[in-house]
């Protein structure tokens, strides 16, 4: 599959003005540089996603493209007339809602660049509000690592950029899962993360196999991800899994599973944990037993040490 690229011919995320004749231009009220555009996203996906349809393409009309040029320069300019012109432009078919979402994450490729935060949050919303609508182009972003240039050569895409499109697809919500898991399945760390973070953040039961199998990986990064992401599923098996990684042999995964087991107050894992202090106790693994009692402080509210008896006769039924 390619990315999702709607009516390449019509991409509106830069203007004319380059590094060497910019002018000031108004986006979302607040007077910036122009962004320089970045290259088109064309090529081949580094990440297959079979479970995200491209959007349809056709040829826009002269008058539909005269319309995207309007409506684009009153997004740039904070027009108040924008509003009601993104409705017109997102009623006008799935082809222009992939035009819309393209230029957009384009945009916000171009404001991260430039350090133009403002600009990037200003995307990020507009992608936000879009909902399903952008998700193929977000998934799309999620599983490249370098956009190509006009002249074959490719742009590096950085981890922030990446994490943008991962915090719009938590927004987007279950229409991203199927896509989500394509990405946190393709083994390239920097991606699988992005990937995992958005699942977690939306807690899907789809996922939750597929992050419990992350979380006993091999990639010490990937395994703390998917931990953390555990977080959202209150279920037997995510406990289980979040405990042990209490005893992970990487100290990162050990501080996930520690928060992530504190983050919601897991009262049924304290018995559990409690069992991994007097182990970690025993074998003299200290940023284990500091994890556990971390965890054990915030699920019971109790202020004890290392003590993994002194723990047993607070908890109910121990």
């Amino acid at each position: 599959m390619r990315f999702p690229l709607a009516a390449a011919a019509v991409l509106l995320a830069g203007c004319s003005s380059g590094p060497e004749h910019r002018t000031p231009a108004s986006w979302g009220g607040i007077v910036e540089e122009t962004p320089e555009p970045p290259p088109p996203m064309t090529g081949l996906l580094s990440v297959p996603t079979p479970s995200v349809a491209p959007y349809p393409e056709r040829e826009f009309t002269g008058e539909e493209k005269a319309f995207f040029e309007r409506a684009w320069t009153a997004f740039k300019q904070g027009d108040r007339e924008w509003p009601e012109m993104r409705v017109q432009w997102l009623g006008m078919g799935p082809e222009a809602v992939g035009l819309l979402a393209e230029n957009m994450y384009r945009a916000l490729v171009a404001s991260r660049a430039r350090g133009a935060l403002h600009l990037v949050e200003a995307a990020k919303n507009e992608l936000r509000a879009m909902g399903e609508g952008a998700v193929p182009v977000l998934v799309g972003a999620l599983a490249v690592r370098a956009v190509r240039t006009a002249g074959g050569g490719e742009v590096a895409v950085g981890q922030e950029v990446l994490h943008d499109a991962a915090e719009v697809a938590s927004f987007a919500g279950p229409p991203a899962v199927p896509g989500l898991l394509d990405v946190a399945g393709c083994g390239e760390p920097s991606l699988v993360t992005e990937a995992v973070w958005a699942l977690g953040i939306i807690g899907d039961p789809r996922a939750e196999e597929a992050l419990g199998r992350l979380a006993a990986g091999e990639n010490p990064y990937i395994r703390a991800a998917a931990v953390l992401a555990l977080r959202h599923y209150d279920t037997e098996a995510s406990r289980a899994r979040m405990v042990a990684a209490l005893e992970d042999e990487d100290r990162l995964v050990v501080d996930r599973a520690a928060q992530a087991l504190a983050a919601d107050r897991r009262a049924a894992a304290a018995p559990a944990i409690v069992d991994v202090l007097e182990r970690a106790a025993r074998d003299g693994k200290v940023g284990t037993a500091k994890a556990c009692v971390f965890a054990l402080q915030a699920i019971t509210g109790e202020r004890i040490g290392p003590d993994a008896a002194a723990w047993r006769r607070v908890l109910p039924g121990k």
